[in-house]
C-alpha cells in the first residue's frame, strides 16, 4: 500500500491538526465551564495556530522521519 507523502500534503495535515487542536481546546474548556474562553478570538487563534503549524511542519516532519528511521527501522519496511 502506498501513501501520499507529498510535502504540501504533510504541511496541510499539520496545519489542520494545529487549528483543530486550538478549536478543540476551546470547546472542551467551554464544556467544562471555563470562563476564559472568548469565542470572538477563537477563529483568530485557530488561524494563527494553522499558520504556525504550516511554518513549523517543513522543519519538524523531516526531523521526526529521520529519528523514526534511526530509532525504529523495522517500522518503515516497505
Amino acid at each position: 500500500m502506498t501513501r501520499d507523502r507529498t510535502v504540501p500534503g504533510m504541511i496541510a495535515i499539520a496545519s489542520i491538526s494545529c487549528a483543530a487542536a486550538a478549536v478543540g481546546t476551546a470547546a472542551i474548556d467551554a464544556m467544562l465551564g471555563s470562563p476564559r474562553v472568548l469565542w470572538d478570538s477563537v477563529p483568530l487563534i485557530a488561524l494563527t495556530s494553522a499558520l504556525y503549524g504550516a511554518l513549523l511542519a517543513p522543519l519538524m516532519i523531516p526531523l521526526l522521519a529521520w529519528l523514526t528511521r534511526k530509532l525504529a527501522p523495522e517500522v518503515l519496511l516497505d
